[in-house]
């Protein structure tokens, strides 16, 4: 009905694959080679579902399934005795171009029918009487039943009714006297058929002449020696040739001496055989009998059998690889064969055929193919065509293999080649811009800007690396381009002129290069719009931690109604508030020994109502590992579709505003690391009308005295921007709540926050700077060695109070220092805990005690009659495994 097959890529046994049905009707069977037939009736009206699996002969073994859809047409239908084809209901183009079906022809009768010699000669006199013997024709049958009951008819040739046949013994009578002059020769064409349902028929041509005193009459076959050909697996029983004999009344036939490989059918000369052939094939090429034929009146004649054994096409060729994988450079010369990839060799497809001879003999074809070709001796792959790699890059086809024999058997499953086309630098780089508008630079400048990104030289083939280059030397001082990726920067800052540079960028593949020329300008400056100052300074120092967003420097533009400010060579030190121009810290520290000064160029430029692709702001996180670990990404689960992020933190306005509102989202920083780490921060955008005011801060942070204070003393000044003080415009000032501060015109409102902290200038009580203090002491400590060290805020004096402690009073300050156990002592005026006598921790006074508990004490010296005192317990504890003491102060 149909055939599943598939393909695996191993080799040996681990390729080979069997097939089976896992799920199906018990109907339907599958067989080694992939074919699934119906074992029985299977109705016209009913679809079928199969499973079935392919499976390797590995270990383990690996399976692959699939699904087979069987479903009779009920459209046509085939005439079981004529073979007609008949439409059975209207058929509609567009629904189905095309209808299969099988048809499967059967004979009634399974076995073969033999005939009887197609051509004989019978004679009859004119003095023969009426219903005398003419002829007896007959034809063999090797089935049984109805089927081999044979009858005979005349269907042409007996017009005048001389002779009539019986239908059953095949006996042709003189049915009428002959007149000499009359008749010479009637051609009588006789059939033989047999009695099935369906039944088969054969033909001869019987040739009934006058006699005459001068024809020959005897018994005589037709030829001498009967020569034919038949395959060594031909079965027993099949009919091999009728013998034919010239005759007057009947004859019969006989093997003249035994032969064990034939039988003959004496009433018709049918010569069947006997037995197999195939066990005589290594030694027997040819085998003879004699047959002898014997007349009515006892005349004989005998003929030579000659049977030549042809070896019988019995095994189909088979790959002894079902995939093979080839390749071949493109713009390889026609004829060039592929080269098998795991030893670089010229491919050779290979198929086997355990036959002989010609039927061993194999060969090669494919399905017609414009590109590649297949030997059909050798196996041999080769091109036809050049092949381009930039079209197709890998090719697929088939190769199936045949034999010689006759019939010829061809491979059940075809080879699977696939070749990979091996890329050659043919192809030049190419910018995709041939033009591009000027690029400006605003002096002053600084190093490292970049100016131009080269990175639309695109470069089809995938060998060869595009190198940028800059040739011009006037344009090499000033600027260097990065080779691999086409940035240009700017590398001589102070060397560059208010003029403009035109020069070529090339990109080079090794072997074609192609140009692009950039222009850059060096704009008029507006006597406007400008800086309040060309040159900024602050003093920073190194390696310390600024707590982010303090403010490091501001600078100011005037002449706009609105300004954006922004640093056009960036770093992760710093960063600047985009609408009042503050440069504030990011929280990295600087190393003066790396970098002594720090430039930083600011761009200022008026800023109009926020377009498409306008960068708002610059998120960044910050990651202490290295390499790739520190390599992080930005991305955004919630942004509004107003705006857009991209991977380098930067947002941008997506759509356009269109009313006054806050925007909150959350911006996700995550690293390139296994496992990948990330951290979240909310990010909220105010979109304001463009007369908004600016506060120079969102919080404002001060600390005051109380007892220094007076009413109407300066606390903290807030500053704002908006563009109507720049036009002439007032920005009023308020306070509207608790800890807020907020500036007015019409409803256009900002807000920032203003924190005061109090702090009292009276002495209080000391307070040490930790709860819990930590020592280990090592067994081998010399006396008077540091242990640890305590310190308090507003501290004037320190002591320890020992376990003894309690026999002097509290308020005798110097006298507890002497009553400190013995092996530790405290610096009085330093907080300093030191050893005082330690030999080992394991032998302390008492001898298995390995806690001592310690109380401190600090002092200050208030305004009031007594000193001001804390006390805070110290426990002395002893590690037996590290043979270390250790001290802690509890909470």
């Amino acid at each position: 009905m149909c055939r599943i097959f598939a393909v695996d890529l191993d080799e040996g046994i681990n390729a080979e694959i069997f097939y089976n049905i896992t799920e199906g009707d018990s109907r339907f069977s599958i067989d080694e080679n992939g074919i699934i037939r119906a074992v029985s009736m299977i109705h016209g009206d009913e679809s079928y579902a199969l499973t079935g699996q392919a499976t390797d002969r590995g270990t383990p073994p690996q399976f692959a399934a699939t699904r087979v859809d069987v479903a009779m047409e009920e459209k046509i239908r085939v005439e079981p005795s004529s073979g007609n084809v008949i439409v059975m209901e209207p058929l509609d183009f567009e629904t189905s171009r095309q209808i299969r079906a099988i048809v499967q022809v059967r004979q009634a009768n399974f076995k073969n029918f033999a005939t009887f010699q197609s051509n004989q000669i019978a004679f009859v006199d004119e003095s023969d009487p009426v219903g005398s013997l003419v002829a007896k024709v007959t034809a063999f049958d090797a089935d049984n039943g109805e089927n081999g009951m044979l009858t005979y008819t005349i269907i042409s040739g007996n017009e005048q009714k001389l002779f009539e046949l019986d239908k059953l013994s095949g006996e042709v009578r003189l049915a009428k006297p002959i007149d000499r002059d009359e008749h010479v020769e009637s051609i009588l064409r006789i059939r033989a058929s047999d009695s099935a349902k369906y039944s088969l028929s054969d033909e001869m041509t019987l040739h009934v002449k006058n006699s005459n005193s001068t024809i020959d009459l005897r018994v005589k076959f037709h030829r001498k020696i009967h020569q034919f050909a038949v395959f060594d697996s031909t079965p027993p029983g099949t009919p091999l040739i009728v013998l034919a004999a010239q005759h007057h009344g009947s004859i019969r036939y006989q093997i003249v001496e035994r032969c064990s490989y034939f039988d003959v059918h004496p009433p018709s000369g049918a010569v069947v055989l006997s037995k197999w052939l195939t066990r005589e094939r290594n030694d027997v090429k040819s085998v003879n009998c004699s047959v002898r034929v014997i007349g009515s009146e006892g005349e004989t004649d005998e003929a030579k059998i000659i049977l030549k054994i042809t070896r019988t096409n019995q095994y189909a060729p088979r790959f002894r690889q079902q995939v093979y994988n080839a390749q071949i450079r493109e713009n390889s010369p026609i004829g060039s064969p592929v080269f098998a990839i795991s030893d670089n060799s010229p491919l050779i497809v290979n198929a086997v055929d355990l036959d002989n001879g010609p039927n061993g003999l194999v060969a090669y074809r494919m399905s017609e193919d414009d590109y590649f070709v297949v030997d059909l001796i050798s196996g041999a792959i080769r091109v036809r065509k050049p092949i381009d790699f930039e079209r197709i890059k890998e090719w697929r086809f088939y190769v199936n293999a045949h034999d010689m024999g006759s019939p010829s058997r061809s491979s059940l499953m075809p080879a699977l080649v696939i070749v990979t086309i091996l890329d050659e630098n043919d192809e030049p780089p190419k910018f995709l811009e041939k033009s591009i508008t000027s690029f400006p630079i605003y002096l002053p400048t600084a190093n490292n800007i970049r100016i131009y990104p080269i990175q639309n030289a695109k470069d089809i083939d995938t060998i060869g690396r595009i190198r940028y280059t800059i040739k011009d030397e006037e344009a090499k001082s000033v600027f260097a381009i990065n080779s691999t990726n086409g940035d240009v920067r700017i590398i001589n800052a102070e060397k560059l002129k208010e003029k403009n540079y035109v020069f070529d960028v090339f990109a080079s593949d090794g072997i074609r290069t192609d140009s692009l020329n950039i222009p850059v300008s060096s704009p008029e400056k507006s006597s406007n719009f400008r800086f309040i100052s060309q040159k900024y300074s602050t003093t920073i120092f190194e390696n310390t931690t600024y707590p982010v967003g303090k403010p490091l420097l501001s600078v100011t533009a005037i002449g706009g109604s609105s300004v954006i400010y922004s640093i056009i060579n960036p770093r992760d030190e710093f960063a600047i508030h985009s609408g009042t121009g503050i440069i504030t810290s990011t929280g990295i520290a600087v190393d003066r020994e790396i970098e002594p000064i720090i430039r930083l160029v600011v761009q200022a430029r008026i800023s109009m109502d926020a377009k498409i692709g306008d960068e708002i702001i610059l998120i960044r996180a910050i990651d202490k590992d290295e390499g790739l670990n520190r390599q992080i990404k930005y991305s955004s689960s919630n942004i509004p579709p107003q705006f857009s992020i991209k991977e380098n933190g930067k947002i941008q306005v997506a759509q356009k505003l269109n009313s006054l509102e806050d925007y909150t989202f959350n911006v996700t920083a995550e690293d390139n690391g296994n496992p990948k780490l990330k951290s979240t921060t909310t990010v909220t955008l105010r979109v304001v009308d463009k007369a908004q005011p600016v506060f120079g801060q969102q919080i404002y942070t001060v600390t005051i005295s109380p007892e220094s204070i007076k009413k109407g003393d300066l606390i903290v000044k807030v500053t704002a921007k908006s563009n109507i003080n720049l036009d002439g415009g007032i920005i009023g000032f308020e306070i509207v709540g608790e800890n807020e501060n907020e500036t007015t015109k019409r409803k256009i409102r900002s807000r920032a926050k203003v924190v005061i902290n109090l702090k009292s200038n009276k002495i209080g009580a000391p307070v040490f700077e930790k709860k819990t203090y930590l020592s280990h002491i090592a067994e081998s400590s010399a006396i008077g060695e540091k242990v640890l060290e305590i310190k308090a805020e507003r501290a004037e004096s320190y002591a320890i109070k020992g376990e003894d402690s309690s026999e002097k009073q509290e308020g005798d300050l110097e006298g507890w220092k002497h009553y400190i156990p013995a092996k530790f002592a405290a610096s009085v005026n330093d907080g300093i805990v030191r050893l005082n006598d330690i030999s080992d921790c394991e032998h302390y006074d008492e001898p298995n005690q390995q806690i001592y508990e310690l109380v401190a004490i600090v002092a200050v010296i208030g305004t009031g009659e007594y000193p001001v005192k804390w006390t805070h317990s110290i426990t002395i504890l002893k590690d037996n495994q590290e043979k270390n003491c250790s001290m802690v102060l509890d909470k």
